[in-house]
């Protein structure tokens, strides 16, 4: 990723809503969860249930749960894949040292399932993190929790090592999800149907509404919409430089092509929409890239990512400028 320098302070503001492109990370809760509830939860629109120490919260904007006095953070991603062994191979300690993670220690927990878990400590904001990983699969689904554990929590008898591990080790992948809670809406989703939930609060939108392909090894084309798991405020930065790291960013791609980025206003937000062309890592099928990167009121932004094949981009270029035109924010998001 390109990380030209803007002024001292902005620089600042666009490296750290960056660091939150992937829509797994983040500081806001919804609703508490009650001191004494110990059964397992689950946040809205995942599969995973968990049951949390004393103190946390379902997030509001990512999927997950947060301890407000902590500081710390139980974030939840699920990946409609069967690539287990690969998404285990690419967490080397060489790969995560290039994310800012150290210390890495890979053991086990008390699960009687397969599962792989380690620990790693991070610089965040000018804080030390200890973060918790552990993976887990189904035959269709891999999903990846992380918690994330200031040392100042630890230090201020707030929440410990030993509470998080056991809250992991409790983490079950179940057959059904808990209700979306979305905070935006889409009118006219034309050619493409609501699939599910990934990468935090993130909505997929596929051609047959399933979230996992039906054949494995295939590109599909999709949509992508979800907020930014913070709400860092992004409006006097460089958003065209903002969406350029975006899809730089973006995982998973090669050959990458883009064009220039254009303002847009979408549902009264200011953004950029910017277009690309890219060829997909695994499959090695070309596909043209349409994002649209929209400041959201009260900090934070929204981004919209339509993933096409380039076969299909023709046919399906009107579908996708209806559902970028129609996108709405909602103040107030329900369950759905």
């Amino acid at each position: 990723m390109t990380r030209q320098s803007l002024t001292r302070c902005s620089g600042r503001r666009i490296t750290a809503a960056a660091l939150s492109l992937s829509w797994l990370a983040g500081l806001v809760a919804l609703s508490a969860v009650p001191a004494a509830a110990k059964e397992p939860i689950k946040a809205p629109g995942s599969r995973i249930a968990i049951a949390l120490p004393d103190g946390f919260e379902i997030s509001k904007l990512f999927s997950g749960f947060l301890h407000p006095n902590a500081r710390a953070s139980i974030i939840i991603a699920e990946l409609p894949t069967s690539r287990y062994a690969e998404i285990i191979a690419g967490m080397t300690d060489e790969a995560l040292a290039a994310k800012g993670i150290s210390n890495i220690e890979r053991g086990n927990l008390e699960r009687p399932d397969e599962h792989h878990f380690f620990t790693g400590r991070q610089n965040a904001r000018g804080e030390e993190i200890t973060k918790f990983i552990l993976l887990l699969r189904n035959t269709d689904t891999v999903a990846v929790i992380t918690a994330n554990v200031p040392k100042m929590a630890v230090t201020d008898g707030d929440l410990t090592h030993d509470e998080i591990r056991k809250a992991l080790a409790s983490a079950t992948l179940t057959d059904t999800a808990a209700p979306i809670v979305k905070p935006f809406t889409v009118p006219d989703t034309s050619a493409f149907k609501e699939a599910g939930k990934i990468m935090g609060s993130a909505i997929l939108y596929t051609l047959d509404g399933v979230l996992a392909p039906k054949e494995k090894g295939t590109t599909r084309s999709v949509l992508i919409i979800g907020p930014s798991i913070d709400r860092i405020d992004i409006s006097d930065i460089d958003l065209k430089r903002f969406s350029q790291q975006a899809l730089d960013n973006l995982g998973g791609y090669e050959n990458l092509a883009t064009e220039a980025g254009a303002d847009v206003t979408v549902g009264g937000m200011k953004g950029v929409r910017q277009k690309a062309t890219a060829v997909a890592a695994s499959t090695k099928t070309p596909v043209k890239l349409d994002q649209v990167l929209l400041v959201r009121p009260g900090g934070g932004y929204f981004r919209l990512l339509a993933v096409l094949r380039q076969d299909e981009a023709s046919r399906l270029a009107a579908d996708v400028d209806r559902v970028f035109k129609g996108f709405e924010a909602v103040s107030n998001p329900k369950a759905q």
